[in-house]
């Protein structure tokens, strides 16, 4: 996103084609990452290399929910729209494949008591698309699911809210956000407007504010 990122807004900053023209490179060499299972792009990627379906493994949120803004401005500033389907393919996966936190009616599907869906509407820091039912570990708006959360809202605004999913996802995801990981913070009488920001697990409820959940306020 940085790589990616940085040459589109150099391009949009100064119209430089050489700027899109590199950026337009970067995503062809990008877009085979995304030729997995599930569409979710690799961890670690060999320029060259072409997962053909394979498995992705266990991803960090973060990583695979932050590339749908690069690759649908990439898409909209060269009328090819190659880049927004495959990271769109990713956002369809963690939108409709994990699985809501009850038991299924199958319990071979659980691998026995190992069993946990997702928080809500929440997705934890870590997820594997092999194991849908298994979600087990940190909810957190902090590192390695920060950016999958903010890049809901701006999806949703880079595309003038002609896709309901983007907006629908994220209200989704507040509403999961403040039932599970805010809790009022009351030392100061009379002010019902502070919150604290925590870290939701299956253990319970830590109060844990990350320097990289500084966007939730702005959200």
């Amino acid at each position: 996103i940085r790589y990616l990122g940085g040459l589109l807004s150099a391009y949009e900053l100064s119209g430089d084609p050489l700027m899109l023209e590199r950026a337009t490179e970067l995503g062809d060499w990008l877009l085979p990452a995304f030729a997995t299972e599930y569409g979710l792009p690799v961890n670690r990627y060999i320029i060259g290399s072409n997962p053909n379906g394979g498995h992705n493994g266990r991803q960090s949120l973060a990583e695979v929910g932050s590339m749908t803004l690069e690759m649908t401005r990439l898409s909209q500033l060269t009328g090819n729209e190659v880049y927004f389907r495959a990271a769109q393919r990713a956002l369809d996966t963690l939108d409709q494949h994990f699985l809501p936190a009850q038991e299924p009616k199958d319990p071979t599907l659980a691998n026995g008591p190992t069993y946990r869906g997702r928080l809500g509407t929440l997705l934890p820091a870590f997820i594997d698309p092999s194991f849908p039912y298994n979600l087990q570990g940190d909810y957190t708006l902090g590192g390695l699911a920060d950016s999958y959360y903010e890049y809901l809202i701006k999806q949703a605004h880079l595309t003038s809210m002609s896709h309901d999913q983007y907006s629908r996802m994220y209200r989704e995801a507040m509403d999961g956000v403040l039932k599970y990981l805010v809790r009022p913070l009351e030392v100061i009488p009379g002010r019902h407007d502070l919150a604290l920001l925590g870290t939701m697990n299956w253990g319970g409820w830590q109060a844990e504010l990350q320097h990289l959940a500084c966007f939730a306020g702005g959200m």
